[in-house]
């Protein structure tokens, strides 16, 4: 279609317990795919996912039965990884019948904390096979055991299966037609669906990075085996740090609170799980790398080449040019906020080929930048 700009949308099988292992390809979804949209965040690398398949109704009941927490890839034209990610959320519109599940509200093992410093934990292993491990914590007010463990169980059995709904409309047909509405999440999130339970000692912070991921994806009880166990990309830091940390109960909090800490340098670590679903991290920039040419409205490299919007990444810094070439600032680019805005979030409209940038505060950066024209 037009508006994929020469990019491909592809559903592979679940990742669940690959390892990072090569997928198969279940459905080629371009020809039938509009609207698509994702965006890339710093730390995490990539987040959401959107859009809308049409198809004659037996496809879309197929891949409605079929394709959550499957796999998706969005390829470029130079067949490099736009966006990676699993299926978290269907909508299905069939005239006037509309059905969606979803994995948000998908819990399989449950801890409940109760009375005097007490809790439970109550799980169910057919879901864990299925979905993985989604794991949270809650409270009752019970003091009795057997009370919270009645209680467990039937929160287990609202919860471990996805959670759907269906409704109809009175009007005959819907405007909406035939339609697959898609939501994926990117792999970062798995991360935070179960706990981790760190060791005494200090260690570099970089291989306490790897030690939290190797527990998610070497076997370990709460094993998920969605990530690559290739951890080469995730670099020592020089910084020392005890591996016990407050209130880090799961383990996108632990890598959070890692990559904070940032390298010996004071600078924080950027990245996530990234292309081949293997966890990468390098340090904040202290150098420029996208020119922004507001008159052209061109995003350019180092060397002047004009980049693909798609190609601007998260984690680094964008320099207002006006006109291209400008003079650039001198030392860390951080010190010209108002010439030089670090890229916290990157949204990609792909029909309209458009991004939007965001800084760490959540204000779109070229509202920023155009201050100083």
């Amino acid at each position: 279609m037009a508006g994929l700009r020469g990019f491909e949308i592809n559903l592979y099988e679940s990742a669940l317990r690959k390892s990072g292992g090569v997928l198969q390809l279940v459905a080629p979804l371009t020809q039938f795919a509009a609207g698509v949209k994702w965006d890339v965040l710093a730390q995490g690398w990539y987040g959401t996912a959107t859009f809308a398949v049409t198809a004659p109704p037996d496809v879309l009941m197929w891949l409605y039965d079929l394709a959550l927490e499957y796999h998706l890839e969005v390829v470029s034209p130079e067949l490099t990884p736009g966006y990676e990610g699993f299926v978290s959320r269907l909508v299905l519109t069939l005239g006037s019948i509309k059905k969606s599940k979803t994995l948000d509200d998908l819990w399989n093992e449950v801890r409940f904390n109760f009375g005097d410093h007490q809790s439970l934990v109550a799980s169910d292993p057919d879901s864990q096979t299925t979905w993985g491990i989604k794991r949270i914590v809650q409270s009752s007010g019970r003091s009795a055991r057997s009370a919270v463990q009645d209680i467990a169980d039937r929160y287990l059995d609202e919860h471990k299966d996805p959670h759907g709904d269906t409704t109809s409309s009175l009007g005959g047909e819907s405007e909406g037609g035939a339609r697959l509405e898609v939501t994926c999440q990117g792999y970062w999130q798995t991360l935070a669906w179960a706990n981790y339970k760190g060791r005494n000692g200090s260690m570099d912070t970089g291989r306490q990075i790897q030690r939290v991921l190797k527990q998610f994806e070497l076997g370990a009880r709460v094993n998920h085996g969605f990530l690559s166990t290739d951890y080469a990309a995730v670099r020592l830091t020089g910084k020392t740090r005890d591996q016990e940390m407050r209130n880090t109960a799961t383990g996108q909090q632990r890598l959070l609170k890692l990559m904070n800490i940032g390298n010996s340098s004071g600078l924080r670590l950027m990245g996530g799980v990234g292309p081949g679903r293997k966890f990468f991290t390098f340090a904040r920039p202290q150098t420029i790398d996208y020119f922004y040419d507001p008159y052209e409205v061109e995003y350019r490299d180092s060397g002047g080449a004009v980049l693909p919007k798609w190609c601007i990444e998260p984690g680094r810094f964008v320099y207002l040019q006006t006109p291209f070439p400008a003079q650039q600032p001198t030392g860390d680019p951080v010190r010209s906020p108002n010439y030089c805005q670090f890229i916290n979030r990157v949204q990609y409209d792909l029909d309209a080929d458009r991004i939007a940038l965001e800084n760490p505060d959540g204000k779109n950066i070229l509202r920023v930048l155009a201050r100083a024209l």
